[in-house]
């Protein structure tokens, strides 16, 4: 278990939140089940895909197909570096477009959006540097 999401009530939001989005994204909109997934684990959730399954099948989903995908991410970012780049990115929108707060805004961002602890998430905001894809090409080829 991620030390950010230690909190049972944070991991229950989070869990109820996954299934919500997953009807939605595949019974709703009709996505493919592979796609679905992708958008779970890159632009939700950013957890592996087996630990998404996992949370579906707790919750009562059925899951149409039982082997993995193993996605990566286009550019070759880890699942907690394109979190945190995604949370910057969120932050920043909050605090410069919405004008909201900082401690409002890492409170959202914390409990409703990625759900993690306000201290992880403000340690994220305040310290991360984003990774841009030229930077993760220099480091590949270097």
């Amino acid at each position: 278990m991620s030390s950010s999401t230690w909190d049972i009530e944070l991991r229950r939001k989070r869990d109820t939140k996954i299934v919500e989005r997953f009807i939605y994204l595949y019974d709703i909109k009709r996505k493919r089940f592979d796609d679905t997934i992708y958008v779970l684990q890159w632009e939700e959730f950013f957890l592996k895909e087996r630990t998404l399954k996992e949370i579906l099948r707790k919750r009562g989903v059925k899951i149409p197909f039982k082997g993995y995908y193993n996605f990566k991410h286009p550019h070759g970012l880890s699942l907690g570096e394109a979190r945190n780049n995604k949370l910057i990115e969120r932050f920043n929108h909050l605090t410069n477009v919405k004008r909201m707060r900082l401690d409002d805004a890492i409170k959202q961002l914390s409990k409703n959006e990625f759900y993690l602890r306000a201290s992880y998430a403000e340690k994220i905001a305040f310290n991360w540097t984003p990774i841009t894809e030229a930077q993760r090409e220099k480091t590949l080829f270097d």
